[in-house]
């Protein structure tokens, strides 16, 4: 149950964080934000 809940919240993260990041105009916040979400999506998909 508690998986279950950490996996939605990293995807609720992710999803905040891709939403901002193609909202962005930036090139440079663009970057960063790629890197924020790369360990996001390994934890849901139970990589990391």
């Amino acid at each position: 149950m508690i998986l279950v809940f950490y996996r939605l919240l990293c995807v609720f993260i992710a999803a905040i964080i891709i939403w901002n990041m193609f909202k962005s105009d930036k090139n440079q916040e663009k970057i960063v934000y790629s890197f924020l979400i790369i360990p996001l999506l390994l934890r849901v998909f139970l990589v990391k």
